[in-house]
């Protein structure tokens, strides 16, 4: 089965983004991204959560990292500040099963 270039615009498919008009274009630049420090606050909070029981000062530089970057948020231009909150929860995480001598089991 075939779709030819006037069916995807009618179903909005696209195969490319020079395949976008121009309002499409000026309201996906509208919508709301997410900060890129929050999501490497999410991101290091994952490795801490994973390695926090093991190494006990990557949940403390990932929790110091995603307090300091927080700062850097707007909620004009960002979705929300999620990211940060749950890096930080995860680093915590870790650290407490590093605390109580927790590890993970596979």
């Amino acid at each position: 089965m075939t779709i030819d270039k006037e069916e995807n615009n009618q179903i909005g498919l696209y195969k490319s983004i020079e395949d976008l008009s121009k309002e499409d274009e000026e309201y996906i630049d509208t919508l709301p991204k997410q900060n890129t420090y929050g999501v490497l606050a999410l991101i290091s909070g994952g490795i801490s959560f994973m390695f926090g029981p093991d190494i006990w000062i990557l949940p403390i530089i990932t929790i110091l990292y995603a307090l300091v970057s927080y700062r850097t948020f707007d909620k004009n231009k960002e979705d929300n500040p999620l990211t940060f909150f749950v890096g930080i929860g995860m680093s915590l995480a870790g650290l407490y099963m590093f605390i109580i001598g927790q590890h993970h089991t596979m």
